[in-house]
């Protein structure tokens, strides 16, 4: 803006002033887009809440577990649904064709992230009926195509030319943050539905120290990709303090 009025200045012509236009995303596709961020959350924060179970060996963490595993399922299947019905929306609103729209590079960063989450759904279904060496590769797989689909569907996944580091950033960002607030959540709703009284105590307390470490992890990722990518995306204090965006973040 100073660059145009010292133009303006030079040419003896008066620059005034202008608002900032900043285009709102629509309530329902920001409302979808919540709920495939709530799924990969219970998806990813469940598993992990199921490991920290399964290794306590007591029937309490047996039956928690239970409940751990169902709301992972039920994460990885809202996160898959709510996309589906994104995609849907945005063909309503766009006006293009369904054939034209997967056919695109939106679509195929779409699909990465639809099986992604479909995976994490096969994941919590079959994690036990499976041989171990495919149920232990469907859990990783399927958090990497739904943060990495997820990332490439953002800032720094779109243009002529995508940002590498910023998508992988953006995907460990994504991971981090679902993992960590997700299994606080589960674990939460774990401890007061089965974890409850005093016979519970020292199991509750041996589980949430073994949270601890991944979570300390999750948190360390989160801050430090989080402020490397805040870093391009919002250029002043302006920005950050009078744009919708800005406060947001």
């Amino acid at each position: 803006r100073a660059a145009v009025r010292g133009v303006g200045w030079a040419l003896g012509l008066t620059v005034g002033g202008w608002g900032v236009a900043e285009p709102r995303p629509a309530p329902v596709d920001a409302r979808l887009r919540g709920v495939i961020l709530l799924g990969r959350s219970g998806a990813l924060g469940g598993a992990l809440a199921i490991r920290l179970l399964d290794r306590r060996g007591r029937s309490a963490a047996d039956h928690a577990a239970v409940l751990a595993r169902k709301l992972s399922l039920r994460g990885a299947l809202m996160g898959a649904v709510g996309a589906l019905l994104l995609l849907f929306s945005q063909l309503a609103t766009s006006g293009v064709g369904a054939v034209a729209l997967l056919w695109s590079s939106y679509g195929v960063r779409w699909g990465l992230r639809e099986a992604g989450l479909l995976l994490l759904v096969l994941s919590s279904t079959q994690a036990r009926t499976l041989p171990a060496r495919r149920s232990r590769f469907l859990l990783p797989a399927g958090a990497a195509l739904a943060c990495g689909g997820t990332a490439m569907l953002g800032h720094s996944g779109t243009g002529a030319t995508p940002n590498l580091t910023r998508v992988i950033a953006s995907a460990a960002h994504l991971g981090a943050a679902a993992t960590w607030a997700g299994c606080l959540v589960v674990l939460g709703v774990v401890v007061v539905l089965h974890l409850r009284g005093a016979q519970s105590r020292d199991l509750v307390r041996t589980i949430l120290r073994g949270f601890g470490p991944p979570a300390a992890l999750c948190v360390a990722v989160l801050v430090v990709t989080g402020v490397y990518l805040s870093s391009k995306v919002i250029g002043s204090v302006d920005a950050a303090l009078f744009t919708f965006y800005g406060r947001t973040l």
